[in-house]
């Protein structure tokens, strides 16, 4: 069943054919260099994560090791409440970014990083990195979709801390983006919902957007048919269309850029539950993927691939 055109899908240049079309894509800018380390095996990107106090506080470092024989680290200290929780309260973020060169040899991996070198004994193990340290083993583990999940969410705290959103007095809801509004990227990363029901409860049309901290978004777009869906009703059918591209946001404008070849611009504004698109014509709302509309969307996700 095809899923009708709507306004939502000219923001993020999903296009209909008359079939869906889903793609997925990915690449790596190192894939031309040889294994410059002498070891393919630490080729990748590794996560380890700590938390600790009943979740009061958590450590998070993210380690890119490159065909090329560079290496990026990033590491975050989370303080706040139930921070291994969905209710997490946050009040600081503090962040490190290094990068530098490595060489491996004989299970010993050679670091230089702002003028200083270090030796470190290490071993792959399946889908974990272990850093031998006198001070404690490190245990990374192979970058996930769940943990990449977390370092959105994580970065996205960051920004939140060091860029607030500009403050306005104007409430007029005639202009949707109030003038003088000048935000960056600062909280898009993460997940954001829009849906509207139509048909009296039987058919709603949501849209998933999800933006990276790479630069990079993807959106999915559900027509989710059933009965008494505007309540407690039931979900019959789910057809979903996917696609993405690059994005980068300035001075309030949000330029995307699809995978198909479309560009285009929208004004936004955010704040720290919703996120506000205008292109000059209509305003669409989208709210952050959390609670029960998380819980929803994972439904009806989990519908479509059990009709697969």
């Amino acid at each position: 069943m095809m899923m009708k055109h709507r306004n939502l899908l000219s923001f993020f240049g999903v296009f209909f054919m008359t079939a869906f079309l889903l793609t997925s894509c990915s690449s790596n800018d190192d894939d031309d260099y040889d294994d410059y380390s002498g070891s393919s095996s630490i080729v990748g990107e590794w996560a380890f994560v700590e938390y600790g106090s009943n979740g009061r506080w958590m450590y998070m470092e993210v380690v890119n090791f490159k065909r090329n024989g560079s290496f990026t680290s990033v590491n975050y200290y989370v303080e706040g409440r139930n921070l291994s929780s969905d209710n997490a309260k946050v009040s600081s973020v503090e962040k490190e970014k290094t990068s530098g060169t490595y060489t491996t040899s004989s299970g010993v991996i050679t670091l230089t990083a702002d003028g200083d070198t270090w030796d470190r004994d290490y071993s792959v193990k399946s889908d974990r990195l272990i850093v031998y340290n006198d001070e404690g083993n490190i245990y990374y583990e192979v970058m996930t979709d769940e943990i990449e999940d977390l370092l959105d969410q994580v970065e996205q705290w960051y920004r939140l801390q060091n860029n607030e959103p500009a403050n306005n007095d104007n409430n007029d809801d005639d202009d949707p983006i109030w003038e003088g509004d000048s935000q960056d990227t600062y909280g898009l990363v993460g997940d954001w919902v829009a849906m509207e029901v139509r048909s009296n409860g039987r058919y709603i049309e949501m849209e998933k957007v999800t933006f990276k901290s790479n630069g990079t978004y993807t959106v999915v777009q559900y027509a989710i048919h059933g009965k008494n869906l505007d309540s407690n009703g039931t979900v019959e059918q789910v057809d979903i269309m996917e696609g993405g591209g690059k994005y980068r946001a300035t001075d309030g404008a949000l330029t995307l850029n699809s995978s198909e070849g479309k560009s285009s611009s929208v004004l936004f504004k955010i704040n720290e539950t919703s996120l506000m698109l205008y292109n000059g014509e209509i305003s669409i709302t989208y709210q952050r993927m959390i609670g029960d509309l998380k819980t929803f969307v994972e439904m009806v996700e989990l519908i479509y691939q059990n009709q697969q």
